[in-house]
């Protein structure tokens, strides 16, 4: 039994335990994937039993997604998953980890919470969580409805020149504003006919940078302006969406930064106006790197071994 880090296809083998598709995120900078896997030399196969997902946000490593298959469960198998966690924030010179869980998590395994503080994991904070919703169903009271019309100020990223397209990237990487990473360094992996700017007199007054991964939209970085700039900006973002890769595509946020701001209050009352009812609230939990020595006890291991190589489809097995 060992620990590799997963490679997308590889986290195909792994669909049971992840309900939510947490994995499909490693398009996403910073974004990572850990399995515990049990190699069986003889059939040239290895059985995936767990699955870590974690990525460094905001200068912090997090944990977002911690699951072990139901059949080798209580045999210390998560605690591995966790040293390796904590073996990742000790060598990138981080003094904490964090532990995210949603309230859609918590509805799927109500000890999720408690996992994490018999580890010395305490509670940090709420925070606004994550919408998701198909891009038909948002604005379903016309929040944004011809918002876009008659903005002048108002472009796509693609219409930019590309030197002035790399400008505004760079700046908006300095700005004041949400984001989900350094959009001036990744400015490739944006999906550019759909991500928007608003040009002020004084350089950008608004934005909204899109990416495109694991077969959902993914809003990861928003500058709001005034309201008619914010409403505009979105509204032309979501009817090229939709034309590009049709009404039923899913747009996901993740709102999760710790941090309170004007700004980012005003963001969380945009959200719930154009996706009402699609909000997972979420709770950071977080342990001091240096104080953690939990020696992981796996002794029963081996007794459920048998049981669980019998039960597992081998065809789901190959990595």
């Amino acid at each position: 039994m060992k620990i590799i880090q997963l490679t997308k296809e590889q986290i195909e083998c792994f669909p049971d335990i992840d309900p939510f598709f947490i994995a499909d995120r490693l398009d996403i900078p910073g974004y990572f994937a850990l399995g515990v896997v049990e190699e069986i030399e003889d059939e040239n196969i290895a059985l995936p039993y767990a699955l870590l997902v974690g990525s460094i946000y905001k200068d912090r490593p997090v944990i977002e997604w911690l699951s072990v298959r139901p059949e080798v469960r209580d045999n210390g198998i998560g605690e591995l998953l966790l040293d390796a966690a904590f073996d990742v924030a000790k060598e990138g010179g981080y003094d904490e980890l964090y532990a995210y869980v949603s309230s859609e998590a918590v509805r799927v395994n109500p000890q999720a919470p408690e996992f994490f503080r018999e580890r010395l994991f305490h509670d940090a904070v709420e925070v606004f969580g994550e919408w998701e919703g198909m891009l038909r169903d948002l604005d379903k009271e016309g929040v944004l409805e011809d918002a876009e019309v008659g903005m002048k100020s108002l472009y796509p990223l693609s219409a930019l020149p590309s030197g002035e397209k790399r400008k505004v990237t760079e700046y908006l990487e300095q700005a004041d504003a949400w984001s989900l990473y350094k959009v001036g360094t990744h400015s490739d992996l944006l999906e550019e006919d759909l991500s928007f700017v608003v040009m002020g007199k004084n350089g950008v007054s608004a934005a909204l940078l899109i990416q495109y991964a694991g077969g959902k939209l993914y809003p990861v970085y928003m500058k709001m302006g005034n309201s008619k700039e914010t409403d505009g900006m979105v509204a032309a973002s979501l009817k090229a969406a939709k034309k590009k890769y049709s009404p039923h595509a899913i747009l996901h946020i993740s709102l999760r930064t710790m941090e309170r701001s004007k700004d980012k209050d005003m963001l969380m009352l945009f959200l719930e106006d154009i996706i009402p009812k699609k909000h997972n609230k979420g709770r950071f939990f977080v342990a001091q790197v240096g104080d953690y020595d939990l020696e992981p006890d796996y002794d029963d291991y081996y007794d459920t071994y048998d049981d669980a190589y019998d039960e597992f489809d081998l065809g789901q097995g190959e990595v």
